[in-house]
């Protein structure tokens, strides 16, 4: 839905875990280019698939993880390493 915004992950072996801690690191624009923290799920049966929102982004359309220099972030694949900061935009 329009709240959402869908990431998928490639090379995540068996799938994605935050080894039961709340997801940190992620956040979501919409088209006004301002980010703002996102509460992240990881999608069951959809291997290496986040879902992200946040309530001050009605249509979120770029996401960043871990993108600043003092950013934490706690997602891994099945073995144990750790996803790298990454960003969708070019702005």
């Amino acid at each position: 839905d329009n709240q959402k915004i869908i990431v998928e992950m490639e090379n995540v072996g068996y799938g994605l875990s935050a080894y039961g801690q709340e997801i940190e690191g992620f956040e979501i624009a919409g088209a006004d280019k301002i980010y703002h923290k996102a509460e992240a799920e990881i999608i069951k049966g959809g291997k290496g698939k986040i879902a992200l929102k946040s309530e001050k982004v009605k249509e979120p359309i770029s996401v960043r993880y871990c993108f600043k220099n003092y950013s934490y972030g706690n997602i891994y694949n099945s073995y144990g390493i750790g996803l790298l900061p990454f960003r969708t935009d070019s702005y």
